[in-house]
């Protein structure tokens, strides 16, 4: 509030540090906040921008993401897709904003059972191009656990699991995002499942 009285809503400033309370309420798994968030800066950016921005695409791929985690998939998943779609035509389809983009609709997919397109999309991700534009380590990781979830929808738990055994490890973790703690349960619960069916 201070800021926003200082700067103005659409500062620059106040729409990084609204993008990084918005960050941080994510990872919490606090949705409802995250999405307020997202879309407030990504109105803001898009005014200020335009819409082919990193920033603009950034937050509204974010949003979508957040929406598509709390369920809401019937606007989550055109609001990862228009992202996806702008920066893939704007930026092009191996930039490291694209392929974040990609992994959030991915996300958004495998929740609506789209499978073969979430599947797609994964696979042509630039892991080192994203890895860069986000600045995390863990894409790959990321990445191999999305397609775990999917094998395990599809009933292939033996490849399930081989891409479970490359996830975990560097997910699995105390400090790990509320998405990545509530994906890791639910594609051990589908392998273990499978497993004391078949004894």
């Amino acid at each position: 509030p201070t800021l926003v009285k200082k700067l103005g809503e659409d500062h620059e400033v106040t729409m990084t540090l609204l993008g990084t309370r918005a960050a941080s309420e994510g990872s919490l798994g606090m949705w409802d906040e995250a999405i307020r968030d997202d879309l407030t800066v990504y109105r803001f950016s898009v005014k200020k921008q335009g819409p082919t921005a990193l920033f603009s695409i950034g937050m509204l791929s974010d949003a979508g993401l957040s929406q598509c985690m709390a369920g809401r998939y019937a606007k989550g998943e055109p609001n990862a897709r228009k992202a996806f779609d702008v920066s893939k035509q704007a930026h092009g389809p191996k930039n490291g904003l694209t392929g974040g983009c990609a992994f959030a609709l991915s996300m958004c997919l495998i929740g609506t059972n789209k499978l073969d397109e979430a599947s797609e999309l994964l696979r042509n991700i630039d892991v080192k191009a994203t890895s860069q534009q986000a600045g995390v380590p863990t894409v790959e990781a990321s990445i191999a656990l999305a397609q775990a979830e999917i094998a395990a929808k599809r009933g292939d738990y033996v490849l399930a699991e081989r891409y479970f055994q490359t996830a975990a490890p560097v997910l699995d973790h105390p400090d790990a995002a509320a998405a990545d703690k509530q994906q890791l349960t639910r594609v051990k619960t589908a392998i273990d499942s499978h497993l004391r069916a078949s004894r």
